[in-house]
């Protein structure tokens, strides 16, 4: 636009291996959809990856044990935009743990009729607060705000990756 303003017309998601800084999936959403609707798919790109490469491993190295996570993705880390009680509810029936720290709220949550969305998210909450979160991050005292820096330089820096750049 004139004024120095864009349009977005879709947006980038990376899926990251925090271990090793590896991009495991990156999927094109469209920048009309909020980051609690585009979750899943990018979870599911990054499932369908890694389980792809346990069995390219088991083809090339049958006789070693892989390096890949045969139990494929178990655990999410997510800046606090993907965090809703629908979104955290559905990790829990995945399986997957999830590390999605949550928004600033004014009073307090109705949980009438939410009992299983509310367990999922106190068990978030625990996780959030917990010494793994704290590794995720770098020991930062400010685990939360640290946690979403940590995943975005790491997604950024995987999609300067995938796009063979030096900076981005």
């Amino acid at each position: 636009m004139k004024d120095g303003r864009t349009h977005l017309a879709h947006k980038a998601e990376h899926a990251v291996d925090l271990d090793t800084g590896a991009v495991v999936a990156v999927t094109l959403q469209g920048a009309d959809k909020g980051d609690t609707s585009t979750l899943e798919e990018t979870l599911c790109q990054a499932g369908m990856a890694v389980a792809e490469q346990v069995g390219r491993e088991a083809e090339l190295r049958p006789d070693q044990a892989p390096k890949v996570n045969v139990a494929g993705i178990e655990e999410t880390v997510t800046d606090k935009g993907y965090h809703s009680g629908a979104v955290v509810k559905r990790m829990k029936a995945y399986q997957v743990r999830s590390y999605i720290p949550e928004k600033k709220q004014t009073g307090r949550r109705n949980w009438a009729g939410k009992q299983a969305e509310q367990q999922a998210v106190y068990a978030n909450r625990r996780r959030v607060r917990g010494d793994t979160a704290r590794v995720y991050c770098g020991g930062a005292a400010n685990w939360s705000s640290a946690a979403s820096r940590t995943a975005t330089r790491r997604a950024r820096c995987g999609a300067a990756m995938c796009a063979d750049r030096k900076t981005f």
